[in-house]
């Protein structure tokens, strides 16, 4: 399913995709090799985890919060969290639903506590690179890894948990095992004759393709957006190039 959107707060850049000039990636690929040489692969599978959340409490003055969620993994008993990814930060959202997933190997062997801290990108930080413990915090919740994968649907709701502050704010994640499709789906989009949005000038469109995820029939999941067309009622956006295990998890029908 795909909507088209207008707004210039958006980024300008695609988020989702792959880039067309390079070789698509092999990181599922890479770890599933590292895996084959540990001996380990018998009991691991590959999931894709997917983030949202609700009713976050705002933490900016005049506008609403730019989150963006971060996972960790605790590969060792009290060990220490390591990232696994962060998302891309979405603007003026206090109940954002992220494009930018996370492929975790899971491993039946092995509990995997794991936790998703959510964070308000000020104006002027990275959110590609800015330490997490720099930005404002807006939650986080600690779940195992197995909770997800056997959840009703394969989709956790949690809390996010604020020391010394109560809240509604909750995060929902979502869990697919990936397929073995390699395709890479390249193809072009445009629309005409937009309707204007703005007042004083064009709108600002851009387009968003979500997927239906789990059994329940109404839960649709971005797995990607276009860049912004600035001032452009008739736009043509950039040549899409995306993981068919991404768009349909690898399913020809």
């Amino acid at each position: 399913m795909g909507n088209c959107f207008s707004d210039v707060a958006e980024t300008k850049y695609q988020v989702g995709g792959q880039s067309l000039g390079h070789a698509v990636s092999g990181d599922v690929e890479a770890a599933q090799a590292q895996a084959l040489l540990s001996g380990s692969l018998a009991y691991t599978s590959w999931v894709n985890i997917t983030v949202k959340a609700s009713n976050l409490r705002n933490k900016d003055i005049g506008s609403k919060s730019d989150p963006m969620a971060v996972l960790y993994e605790q590969k060792e008993t009290n060990g220490p969290w390591v990232e696994v990814g962060r998302t891309e930060q979405v603007t003026d959202n206090l109940s954002p639903v992220f494009v930018k997933s996370f492929k975790v190997s899971f491993n039946f062997e092995k509990l995997q506590p794991m936790k998703v801290v959510l964070v308000d990108v000020d104006k002027g930080q990275n959110p590609a690179t800015v330490d997490p413990g720099r930005m404002d915090f807006c939650g986080a919740s600690e779940f195992k890894l197995s909770q997800l994968i056997t959840a009703k649907g394969k989709a956790l709701t949690l809390p996010l948990a604020i020391p010394g502050q109560a809240g509604k704010s909750t995060v929902t994640l979502g869990a697919e095992e990936i397929s073995n499709a390699r395709e890479l789906l390249t193809f072009a989009v445009s629309a005409t004759s937009l309707k204007n949005l703005d007042l004083l000038s064009k709108s600002d469109p851009f387009l968003t393709i979500s997927r239906l995820q789990g059994d329940s029939g109404n839960n649709w999941q971005p797995v990607f957006k276009t860049e912004v067309a600035m001032n452009n009622l008739n736009p043509d956006w950039n040549p899409i190039a995306i993981k068919a295990t991404q768009l349909n998890n690898g399913d020809p029908y």
